[in-house]
């Protein structure tokens, strides 16, 4: 029997390759209409275009059954795409980490004392005070 050590290692297998194909005929749309790799190049596209892209693709998609006007191609395989992308220039930080332009927010956070823990009470156990109506 053989034996490979592969354990531990990512199941590539795993790809839905219907998920794999979708991407690809995007980029390939993408390929044609702008050239390879066009959202890296120059400037490059900014996480927020992409970001707003894909999503703008999804409502179209969950919307409508319809294609892309533009491409005819699924708005699913778009989005997918637009996803590939932002995954790529996130794994490049050191070239691409200037087209982050994510906007940060603080998180709030909860103190102890105002922790709500569900039951009207609060971490201390003591009632909490809900305003009237």
């Amino acid at each position: 029997m053989a034996i490979k050590h592969d354990q531990g290692k990512l199941r590539m297998d795993l790809i839905p390759t219907a998920a794999e194909r979708a991407i690809a005929r995007a980029l390939t749309n993408g390929s044609i209409k702008y050239g390879d790799y066009n959202y890296t190049e120059g400037d490059g596209l900014t996480y927020s275009r992409l970001y707003g892209a894909a999503r703008r693709h999804l409502a179209d998609w969950w919307d409508s059954n319809e294609p892309d006007k533009d491409s005819g191609l699924s708005h699913l395989d778009h989005a997918l795409a637009c996803l590939a992308m932002i995954a790529d220039l996130e794994s490049d930080k050191g070239q691409y980490g200037h087209l982050d332009n994510r906007r940060r927010r603080k998180a709030k956070r909860c103190t102890p004392s105002t922790k709500r823990t569900g039951r009207g009470r609060n971490k201390q156990g003591k009632r909490s005070r809900r305003p009237s109506r």
